[in-house]
């Protein structure tokens, strides 16, 4: 052991073996990593995935998407999912309205906003 004065009266130990017990093996350990959920879809990537609902999914799409074509996705792709979701039961077409104003007015979209409201007059009547 070598020691490192610091003052004439206080004199701190360092320890210069190294090995496993050097630093706390169960300090950085958490159960948080235990209770989040498996990935339970696949990305467009390949990668594992969380599968979203299908309005949050319209959601993401609406406040991210542009509808041209990526790394993983092209534009034909994007406009499948964004109608499929669209189209999808659970997605009701006020919710599509709202998202579609969120979209243009907080996040700036122009082209998946302007889509939004395709389904919004389909189910209306109106061309």
């Amino acid at each position: 052991m070598i020691r490192f004065c610091i003052a004439p009266a206080l004199t701190i130990p360092i320890s210069t073996k190294q090995g496993p017990n050097m630093a706390q093996q169960t300090l950085f350990k958490s159960m948080i990593g235990k209770l989040i959920p498996r990935a339970d879809a696949v990305n467009e990537a390949g990668g594992k995935a969380y599968q979203l609902s299908p309005k949050a999914a319209l959601a993401q799409y609406a406040a991210t998407g542009c509808l041209s074509t990526t790394f993983y996705a092209s534009e034909r792709d994007q406009l499948k999912t964004v109608l499929n979701l669209c189209a999808h039961p659970q997605v009701e077409p006020e919710f599509i309205a709202r998202v579609a104003i969120y979209a243009r007015s907080k996040g700036h979209m122009k082209d998946l906003p302007a889509l939004g409201s395709v389904p919004r007059s389909r189910s209306t009547g109106r061309d």
